[in-house]
Parts: structure tokens; sequence; C-alpha cells
């Protein structure tokens, strides 16, 4: 039996290998020159026997990806041999096409090839090699055994992630208001990556719609988005509200982050209060005094002060519309009462905003109130902004009137001298 290897060798054996060493030349420059990684064992003694692998595609992503082998074993020699095995270092080829090779014949030139799929990943940096190899023997006993390996490299991962952040709405009055949060993570790299975490800087998103974020996995371009709502308050001198979110994504070794954050600013809680100017108001006084407050709606009460003999008013009263509005009037609880016989009105005057026409009187030929102390008719408004201090009054004596019927049937009288008009002025703070 000849192996490979062996020293010395006969003329006939020279003349045979130095013919086999120009068949390999040529089977090596077919398969690409110099090129080729392929291995070959010359004579002399033993048969001629070339192997290749090759793996197609070389690189691969971190995470995984297939790869096609392919191993071809030539007879490079001048007879034939047959395949005894066909081993490989990582892979099981028993269980793949290449479980034919062994007892396959080759005649010089001819070659046998097999291939097979393989789902591979790993750490960039540390690639996968794997090497076959070839035992074959020829009629004589001699054998001889070759290797060729194969290297497939683990492409890093690159994640790329942007985060927003929204508030809606962005401010809410100093006593508290719902804010409606929205969080948006988005994909923006060639890779899936997998979202690991998302946090936040003020609220615990494992409580609520956003603890679906960690393992969700976005593609190109696509996002993950979820909404909570929280009850924020707060001073509106102090700072306002943010918070922070801040999201981990993955893809293979590869990691990025990013995070977004939103405002929320408080605003003061503007409360209208009226102030009289006269809030103890003597005898024969028709005043303005104010009425029930709730934030920014307010009332102004007309009031009599000891009038003898009242049967009802007309007058017109005047204000800022820059900040304030009416809203409407009522009669309730009016000294002159409620019955059919009694006129009330209160209305804006045509093409001025902030003049309003009223009236409150009896009706009939009655007699007038012995002497009226009270409330005449309440006027509502609304402030519509901060102000120091908007007027409100009475307008001059020409647009404002307040009868007297001292008897029933008898003459009323208009009340002129000694009777005060006593106006106020708003503020919002």
């Amino acid at each position: 039996m000849r192996t490979v290897g062996r020293t010395g060798m006969s003329v006939n054996a020279g003349l045979a290998g130095l013919a086999a060493m120009a068949l390999v030349v040529a089977l090596v420059s077919a398969c690409g020159g110099g090129g080729s990684r392929s291995s070959v064992v010359l004579p002399p003694g033993g048969p001629v026997v070339l192997i290749t692998k090759t793996a197609l595609p070389t690189s691969v992503p971190e995470t995984g990806g297939s790869v096609q082998f392919t191993i071809v074993v030539t007879n490079a020699g001048l007879e034939s041999f047959t395949i005894d095995s066909l081993t490989d270092t990582i892979f099981n080829l028993s269980t793949t096409p290449c479980s034919t090779a062994a007892t396959t014949v080759l005649a010089p030139t001819q070659s046998y090839q097999c291939v097979f799929n393989q789902t591979l990943s790993g750490t960039p940096g540390t690639p996968h090699v794997d090497s076959a190899t070839v035992t074959v023997s020829n009629g004589s006993g001699d054998t001889s055994t070759v290797s060729d390996n194969a290297t497939v490299s683990f492409l890093s991962l690159t994640p790329d992630i942007t985060v927003t952040k929204t508030a809606l709405p962005t401010s809410v009055l100093e006593t508290g208001g719902n804010v409606q949060f929205t969080i948006t993570v988005t994909s923006h790299g060639a890779d899936d990556v997998t979202i690991d975490s998302l946090s936040d800087t003020v609220f615990n998103l494992a409580a609520n719609s956003c603890s679906t974020a960690v393992g969700t996995v976005l593609q190109t371009n696509q996002t993950y988005t979820c909404s909570f709502t929280q009850f924020l308050s707060g001073s509106a001198a102090g700072p306002p509200h943010q918070n922070t979110v801040t999201a981990q994504a993955s893809a293979g070794t590869g990691t990025d982050s990013a995070s977004a954050s939103a405002t929320v600013t408080y605003t003061d809680v503007l409360v209208a209060a009226f102030h009289p100017s006269n809030s103890s108001p003597g005898a024969n006084t028709i005043s303005m005094q104010p009425g029930t407050v709730s934030s920014l709606d307010f009332d102004v009460e007309i009031r009599v002060t000891s009038i003898a003999s009242f049967f009802g008013a007309a007058f017109h009263v005047q204000f800022n519309p820059a900040t304030a509005t009416f809203t409407g009037f009522d009669a309730t609880g009016s000294v002159l009462g409620s019955g059919p016989g009694t006129l009330f009105f209160a209305n804006p005057v045509s093409g001025n905003p902030g003049e309003i026409a009223v009236e409150a009187s009896l009706q009939g030929t009655g007699a007038g109130l012995p002497s009226a102390s009270g409330l005449l008719l309440t006027l509502h408004f609304q402030a519509t902004g901060s102000t120091a201090g908007n007027a409100f009054g009475f307008l001059p004596t020409s647009s404002r009137s307040a009868k007297s019927c001292p008897t029933a049937g008898g003459t009323c009288n208009e009340i002129a001298g000694g009777l005060t008009w006593s106006g106020g002025s708003l503020v919002v703070n």
C-alpha cells in the first residue's frame, strides 16, 4: 500500500506523477487559477485529490441568516479513486445531501459536488470557520486526505430610533386638569429592532398602556405609539411640569436610545371680584353691590336704600367690554316682588357692548313701596381677562330716572334731588 507523503518513487511513478501535476495545473487553472482556496495533494504516490468548500453569502447579520455551503471533490490524478469519507468540523454531513459522498468513484477529472444550507448567527469579530475533509483511496490501497475551509463573518446591526412625546393640552389651570401624553417610538434603520425598555422620569409607564412597549419589534419606518392620561396641578408662579421619556432598542449586539420631553404649564386661576364704590350706602341711594362669584362669573346687585314711596327706576349701566361680558339678569328676590304688576328687563344697547339698558318698576296705578330697601335686580357678568380695575357706573342723569308714587291713583313723581347713584369696579386676578 502506498500513502501520501512517502519519500522516493520509481521512474514509472515519477513519470506518472509529472503527468498528474500537469493535469492538476490544468484543473486549478479551470477553477480560477491561483485565487482558488482549494487544497490538493500532489504525487509522489497515492491518489491526487482536490477539495473546495465555499460559502454563499460570506457574511450574515449577527442575529442570523441562511448560508449555502458547497463542497466539491475533484480527481486531479491519472487514476480513478473512491471517496472513503467526507466530514466537516462543524456540521454532520450525514444529514445533508453530502451523505452520498462515501463510496462515490471518480475517474480522472471527474468531480463530486454537494450543497447544503445552514442558519448561522454569531458575534461580530468572531467569524464562523468550518473545514471539510475528504479521504480517498485507489485500487492499490493508497489513500489521500485533504481539507478546505469556509469562513462566514457576522455583521454588526445598527439600530436607529427616535422618540417623540406630546402633551394635550400644553397648559392647565393651576388648580389642575387632565393631560393626555402620547409617546411614539420610530425605527429608521435597515435592521429590525426590539424595544428593550421604555421609561419616564415622572410616570410609571408599566402601569398604563405603554406597558406593551417592551418586546415590540419594529421594522424600518415602523412606529410604536401609546397614550395615557394624567391629572396635573401646580403653581403658575412655580416651574412648569416637565417629564422625559427614554426608549432603548437593540438589534443583535447593537443598541440605540432616544429621549423626548413634554412640558405643561400652569395658568393662573382668575377670580373676579366686584368692589362697590360705597359698601354702606345711605338713604335715597341706588347702588351696585357685589353678588355671587364663581371664578370668572360674577353678579352685580342693583340695590335701593331707604327710598320712600319707591315705584321703580330706569337707567343705563356702563362698563369696559374688554374685560367683561354681560350674560343676563334675574329679578329673584326683588323688593318690587314678582307679581303681574312688575316690569323687569336688562338688555345690551345695540352697537355698544359695554352698555346695558335696565328697568325695574311697578305697573298700574298702585302706590309705591312705603320705604324700599333691598335688592332691585341682579345683573350677571363673566370676566374675560385679567384687569386691575374695570369701572362700572350709571350713565349721567339724562339716561336715568327713579319715581315715587305716594298714593294709589295719585301722581308719580320723579325723584330728583337727594337721590344718589353709586357704582363700583371689577378686579380680576
